[in-house]
């Protein structure tokens, strides 16, 4: 999970490293975000602002990691039906 305007780091740097990642890696990409809205520390050096407000940022994280386990869940309770 990375911001489209996250100075720190880029998301060209994300893009670069993809191929040492296994093919099965997921990433969301939050338009507008930036780094140092992940912290809540107040804007970090180096960083981009924020397109969008930290709570919508926080927000889209938290819905994405729900999203992700319920995938993890629904995964593991096919697999243990099937043992």
């Amino acid at each position: 999970i990375y911001g489209s305007e996250d100075g720190v780091l880029p998301p060209e740097k994300i893009r670069e490293k993809k191929a040492f990642f296994p093919s099965s890696t997921e990433y969301v990409e939050i338009l507008g975000g930036n780094h140092s809205q992940f912290g809540s520390y107040g804007l970090q050096k180096g960083d981009k602002e924020a397109e969008i407000t930290a709570y919508e940022q926080i927000s889209i994280v938290v819905k994405a990691i729900e999203e992700f386990l319920e995938r993890y869940k629904s995964e593991k309770e096919n697999l243990t039906r099937v043992k």
